[in-house]
Formats: C-alpha cells, structure tokens, sequence
C-alpha cells in the first residue's frame, strides 16, 4: 500500500469517526421483589465515568415510548449517554404502557425509590455524575 493511500485510508477512518453508533443494551436491576428494566446507550466514544442522563418517562409511559427514544438518540447524537428505566409501577420486569385495566397501586414513593435504585446502580458502574432528566 503506498503512503498516499494509507493517508486516504487514514483521513476516511478519521471522518467515520463522528459517526460511531451508540451502544444500546438492556440494563436489568433486582429491586426487592421486583425486576426493573433500562436502556442503556452509551454515546460514541463514551463510558459511564462520563457521566449519564437518566431519563425518566410521564408516570404510565415506559421507556420506548417515541419522546424517551428521540431523546435518547438527540443526546447520543451530542455526547451524552443515557439510561432510560422503565418505572415498575408494581408490575415485575413492565414493558410497554400500563394496563389501565388493571387497578393502580402504586406510590410517588415507589418511583423515588426505583430511580434512587437507578442512580445507585450507574455510580456502582462507574458514572461519576448522573443528571436527571424527567
């Protein structure tokens, strides 16, 4: 291979950089009798010692509702990783809407714990500053 086209192959690596996907993953969490569900997207080039945004749905909403994913992806498009939990609502390892058959039985306080579970986990995991957005 001759230098100019290793420069070539060099300047094309280097402008394919910026556009690095992000790495996405399902965090799961045990939280007393209920199993809890996130997504995690790490931003190009990032950790979690980079920092994180948790991202917090409306309280029947979940974490693929389309405003959470488009946040998501805005901020990975920036730089910032996020962790986007699914509130449990009392229901074991919830996806998707609640069921608004069902009867509601859950607290304000339950949130505040399973976020408070959240933050915990991701500074276990290295994140230094976790900023939340709700």
């Amino acid at each position: 291979m001759t230098l100019r086209l290793r420069r070539l192959a060099l300047l094309l690596l280097l402008l394919a950089l910026p556009l690095a996907a992000a790495a996405t993953r399902t965090v799961v969490l045990d939280h007393g009798s209920l199993r809890l569900q996130a997504t995690l997207e790490l931003a190009a080039r990032r950790t979690l010692a980079d920092g994180d945004v948790l991202i917090e749905h409306g309280t029947m909403g979940h974490r693929d509702m389309d405003v959470v994913r488009r946040l998501r992806a805005m901020l990975a498009e920036r730089g910032h990783s996020t962790l986007a939990p699914t509130l449990s609502l009392g229901v074991d390892a919830r996806e998707g809407l609640y069921d608004c058959a069902l009867p509601s039985r859950h607290r304000a306080e339950d949130a505040l714990a399973e976020i408070g579970a959240w933050v915990d986990w991701a500074r276990r995991e290295g994140a230094r500053r976790v900023v939340l957005l709700g």
